[in-house]
């Protein structure tokens, strides 16, 4: 339970340095789904919404947290060019000094 929830915090921050602007009202809310959904993937090593949320470290909250995924995934605001993007961009340049 510990390394689900180090591992949660260690993505969280760095989605919040790899972001250009400092997030504000919904917008903290929606990047830690994100943090959640890439934290959850990582542990479980699939992408099934179930084995994500019980990699969690709040597991108690199972059925909150995959109405939260399902919102994420068919929301219309939330689009890759307002949400992915940036993080994106950043991964790939990270990656083109790296090689």
């Amino acid at each position: 339970m510990n390394d689900n929830r180090t591992r949660l915090k260690v993505i969280h921050c760095a989605l919040k340095r790899l972001c250009h602007t400092q997030p504000g009202g919904h917008a903290v809310r929606r990047q830690f789904t994100l943090a959640m959904l890439i934290s959850g993937i990582v542990s479980s090593k699939e992408v099934q919404l179930l084995a994500i949320v019980s990699k969690l470290p709040s597991k108690n909250q199972a059925e909150s947290h995959i109405k939260r995924f399902k919102w994420w995934i068919t929301h219309e605001k939330v689009d890759c060019s307002s949400y992915y993007l940036s993080y994106v961009e950043q991964l790939l340049a990270n990656l083109y000094n790296e090689a």
